[in-house]
């Protein structure tokens, strides 16, 4: 596409057409990086997938206008069947539809902000003073203008076009004739903008609202010269709205695309409305059926297969072509918004003492901070409407035939497309008392110093019981402008509300090994909660040095640290990993398999595509993770504008991920350092210069080459894997 201004070029991988296979061609890489590659399991205006005897249409596109069908052309790059089978291509000229219909913007964005604090304080005497305070906040967001996909490509959530479609176009509808077919299934994705083109899901509204309020009571006491205490108590509560304004209701547009003729008058309806079931049809069908849904694991009963609606207010529209729709049937099919509300009350309490226990022997006094804690959380997530939070079921005898496969199964579990979120709720408490020991061992009279802390903490967590975490620490002044540390200690984490108590659903794609290879990216990958998780310990090392130069004026201002880490937790909590759980299964772990969903065998393979995947937080056998970290600082007053005041400041941070890895129950390592999102080397500078009221910032970020796959060998796997 020559009017392209940017410099991306949609770098991709495609299948390599000299490769075969790893032992025909030995040494021919499957895969090659090239330039505008897209998929092309699906377009803008639909691509007929259906494969059968005698029918000739099979990758076949319609016209922009939906009343014919051409070839779709493939480009000279190109794979969607087959060993190693990755479903795109390179170039051609259907890019110019992906282009078209990838949406680059422009969108509005809104954001406001308020808050207000109020605080008290009275000292009842010289001892004692008592504290009030009051906090509260609300902001909210909003982006509008967008576009959205009610469809996923592939086979999964391929629409269907039945032969008696009004719209069908007579070249379609003859070779179904010659084939047999009463429906074919044809895959669309994205859409494309224009004068008189009418989309459905072309104006998305996202908006969050977040309003938060805190109460706290406190006092400070001085007991005597050295020792103090503190304590408070506060109330807090924050809730969460996002939702989704200009949303489709997914049976509202797959029964308004059903668009057939009345044999009565010749109109073109809705297949639902020409057959009208009745409440009490609709409630029989239901018998003994239940729906998947966030909100029950097990599913869900409902006195329909579909939402709620009157089937005869459906309105029909062309879905063939670009932009051939009605706003009419927009104005039907759209949903004024959908959201999820979240809120968490806690209520905390703390008592803290502080106080020199001895003081020292020349280095400084041993001081000691000691405390107790309470917190109780209850945590609610809700999303509405409520009757949304379900499947979808076909029922061709009641008129309701063309819910594609992955909205009517278990893989879907909302009345509204992709907007699946996690629903849920619980509560849970902690007791904890802790203790920090500051000691300065000793210092020199030429400067140099070595100190010491000890921390140590018992926390008592309602769900997952008694926890013990410690921590040491030694600082040494080894020069008046060099200092070491070191802390080694030992760290817990609770699981949180999401990891316990949330399930949710998302997308992804995987590469299926039980299927040569195959890249999937029609499947729905369902975060799951696991209240059986118990508390992550880390076990930390740290070491490292400070240097702040004196040796000039000039440098002053300068500072300079490098640090190194080693993190090893043991039951870390993470999800599985959609492409990690398809690798163990492979691997011939069977509690892998078991969270692996299949449609029916196709294309010759023994099993058929995935369809689901549960994704369920685990405690991993062990997590590590090591690396350097290096930052420098320099800020100076400059007189570059003379009788002005001025500041400049320098700072550069730059990390080293030397592994990042986590092993299964099965004994199974991966490290994911120098994968595509855990860069090996990454690095951030920022200069900020202020003259007077005015200022400016230059921040600059760099990522090291990562793998596309940490499990490809390069030039068998890949031509390029970094």
């Amino acid at each position: 596409n020559k009017d392209r201004t940017d410099n991306w070029q949609d770098w991709g991988l495609v299948r390599n057409p000299k490769w075969v296979s790893a032992t025909a061609t030995p040494g021919v890489p499957a895969r090659i990086t090239m330039p505008y590659v897209f998929q092309n399991q699906s377009s803008p205006q639909g691509k007929i997938i259906t494969t059968a005897a005698k029918f000739p249409y099979t990758n076949y596109t319609f016209s922009d206008d939906g009343t014919s069908i051409r070839p779709y052309d493939f480009g000279p790059y190109s794979s969607n069947s087959g060993t190693g089978n990755l479903n795109n291509q390179s170039g051609g000229p259907e890019y110019k539809y992906y282009d078209l219909g990838t949406f680059r913007g422009p969108n509005g964005s809104f954001v406001a902000q308020r808050s207000v604090f109020s605080a008290l304080k009275f000292d009842v005497n010289d001892q004692l003073s008592l504290t009030a305070q009051v906090a509260a906040g609300r902001s909210e967001s909003s982006r509008f203008g967008l576009h959205s996909n009610a469809s996923i490509s592939g086979s999964v959530y391929a629409w269907k076009a039945f032969r008696n479609n009004a719209y069908l176009p007579p070249q379609l509808a003859a070779g179904m004739d010659a084939a047999g077919l009463d429906m074919i299934k044809f895959s669309t994705i994205s859409m494309v903008d224009g004068p008189g083109l009418v989309n459905i899901y072309d104006n998305r509204i996202d908006i969050s609202i977040q309003a938060q309020q805190m109460y706290t009571l406190g006092f400070d006491f001085a007991v005597n010269d050295n020792w103090n205490l503190t304590g408070a108590y506060q109330v807090g509560k924050t809730k969460i709205d996002t939702g989704v304004r200009n949303i489709p209701r997914t049976d509202k547009l797959f029964l308004a695309m059903d668009a057939v003729r009345d044999p009565a008058t010749g109109k073109i309806v809705c297949n639902i409305a020409l057959r009208n079931p009745s409440p009490a049809e609709l409630k029989q069908f239901m018998q003994g059926k239940l729906l998947a849904s966030p909100s029950n694991v097990n599913g869900v009963t409902a006195d329909s297969p579909i939402g709620p609606m009157d089937p005869k207010e459906c309105v029909p529209f062309n879905p063939f072509g670009l932009g051939n729709a009605n706003q009419a049937a927009k104005d039907w099919i759209l949903d004024e918004g959908k959201k999820q509300v979240r809120t968490l009350d806690q209520d905390f309490a703390e008592l803290l003492l502080t106080g020199e226990l001895y003081e020292g022997w020349g280095a400084g006094p041993i001081s000691l901070a000691a405390g107790l804690t309470w917190r109780d959380e209850v945590f609610d997530q809700v999303n509405y409407p409520v009757w949304g939070e379900r499947s979808l079921l076909n029922a061709p005898a009641l008129g309701i035939r063309s819910i594609p496969d992955g909205f009517a199964s278990d893989g879907n579990r909302e009345l509204h497309p992709f907007s699946g979120a996690g629903s849920g709720g619980g509560s849970k408490d902690v007791w904890e008392w802790y203790s920090e020991i500051n000691v300065p061992i000793w210092e020199w009279a030429s400067g140099q110093s070595i100190g010491s802390s000890f921390a140590f903490r018992s926390s008592d967590y309602s769900l997952s019981g008694r926890q013990e975490s410690w921590k040491i620490g030694l600082d040494a002044q080894l020069l008046s402008s060099l200092r070491w540390r070191i802390t080694k200690s030992s760290d817990i984490r609770e699981p949180n509300f999401a990891e316990i108590f949330l399930s949710g659903s998302g997308g992804g794609s995987v590469n299926d090994p039980f299927r040569a290879g195959e890249a999937n990216g029609s499947l729905t990958i369902l975060a799951n909660s696991n209240p059986a998780l118990f508390a992550e310990i880390g076990d930390t090392i740290t070491t490292g040095f400070v240097w702040q130069p004196t040796f000039a004026n000039w440098i002053d201002g300068f500072s300079m640290s490098l640090d190194w880490y080693e993190i090893n937790l043991a039951g870390a909590i993470t999800t599985y990993g959609a492409q990690r759980i398809v690798d163990d299964c492979s691997a011939r772990l069977a509690s892998a398999c078991s969270l692996i969903v299949r449609s029916e065998p196709n294309n010759n393979f023994a099993v058929g595509p995935i369809t689901r995947i549960l994704n369920l937080y685990i405690n991993a056998d062990m997590a590590q993770t090591r690396g350097v970290d290096f930052e420098a600082s320099y800020r100076i007053e400059p007189d570059f504008f003379s009788g002005q005041q001025e500041s400049l400041s320098l700072r550069a941070l730059v990390g080293y991920l030397g592994e990042n890895s986590t092993t299964t129950a099965a004994g199974l390592t991966q490290d994911q350092a120098a994968s595509q999102t855990r860069p090996e080397y990454s690095a951030t500078a920022v200069m900020n210069y202020e003259l007077g009221a005015w200022g400016l910032m230059l921040q600059s970020t760099y990522y090291d080459s990562v793998r596309n796959n940490i499990t490809w060998v390069e030039g068998r796997d890949i031509d390029d894997n970094w």
